[in-house]
């Protein structure tokens, strides 16, 4: 049990690292005279504190898991679901892409929508990549001893 709650650890702070200055680009951007920038700076604020509430889920849920009686079955099982759910989150940046894309293109003749497109394409892609390392990095398929049953 400890390896995956050392990872799920690992994975919460490297989000956090990524969320406070997020935070802190967007409570800044607000408070500037141009549009494009408190659009861009309104997307950082919120995607920031999002992911400022998920780091802090998952280090919780880490937290929980360490000291419990060591488990290999358990192991592999919250393994193979931290997997699938980075692989899940993955496949959502890709909307996310999408969605910041279609925003940017549909009004780029407003300052601020075009802004709140750009902070939603550079959140989606910093997610995309954060996402899909970390999956990468998990094995994606059980060991062979491993049977899904209980």
């Amino acid at each position: 049990m400890e390896h995956v709650a050392r990872t799920q650890t690992d994975i919460a702070r490297r989000l956090l690292r990524w969320s406070l200055p997020s935070i802190i680009v967007g409570g800044v951007g607000l408070v500037l005279p141009w549009p494009v920038v408190q659009g861009f700076a309104l997307q950082a604020l919120i995607w920031g504190g999002v992911d400022a509430v998920i780091a802090t889920v998952g280090a919780w849920g880490a937290r929980r898991r360490r000291g419990r009686y060591p488990d290999e079955v358990q192991e592999v099982r919250d393994t193979l679901r931290l997997r699938r759910v980075l692989v899940i989150n993955g496949w959502l940046d890709l909307l996310y892409l999408a969605g910041g894309a279609a925003i940017t293109v549909l009004f780029r003749t407003d300052p601020f929508l075009l802004g709140n497109g750009v902070g939603i394409l550079v959140q989606a892609l910093f997610l995309l990549f954060f996402d899909i390392l970390h999956a990468r990095r998990l094995p994606a398929q059980p060991p062979a001893w491993y049977s899904a049953q209980p």
